[in-house]
């Protein structure tokens, strides 16, 4: 059904496109836009779509997913405790605390990467103020 469904709506775009001279999507505002706000707005669907499943569905997992979610809960807090552990001993208590806000306000993966990028400046500031060189300096 869904198939059919593609069929059916596919040519229509198909041939709108054929009728524009350009197809390139600086040339074509349209496309542009719906390029870009396709992924925000699945995203919004899907937040919408797991928030009403988890307030006004019942619970009808087997024993067995739910045991398994146990465990793949306590795998993550695993390995979100070994990843501050590593911030806190790699990169001292404050960008821990920078890592854990913006892990709070944007998410997990957004506060590592901001964790990574701030200990790698911090770290190339300070080879740079002793003098070391580093692999940068190699390809001068």
């Amino acid at each position: 059904m869904i198939r059919q469904l593609v069929r059916r709506a596919v040519p229509v775009p198909v041939a709108r496109v054929r009728r524009v001279a350009q197809v390139h999507l600086e040339a074509n505002r349209p496309a542009l836009v719906m390029l870009y706000a396709v992924p925000p707005l699945w995203s919004v669907a899907a937040h919408i779509g797991l928030l009403h499943h988890l307030l006004f569905a019942a619970d009808d997992r087997s024993p067995t997913t739910r045991a398994a979610l146990a465990f793949v809960q306590a795998d993550f807090t695993a390995i979100g405790i070994t990843v501050l552990y590593w911030i806190a001993a790699e990169a001292g208590w404050r960008i821990l605390l920078l890592s854990l806000v913006v892990g709070c306000l944007v998410g997990p993966g957004a506060g590592l990467c901001v964790a990574w990028v701030v200990r790698e400046r911090d770290m190339a500031s300070v080879l740079g103020a002793q003098g070391t060189c580093t692999h940068h300096d190699k390809d001068r």
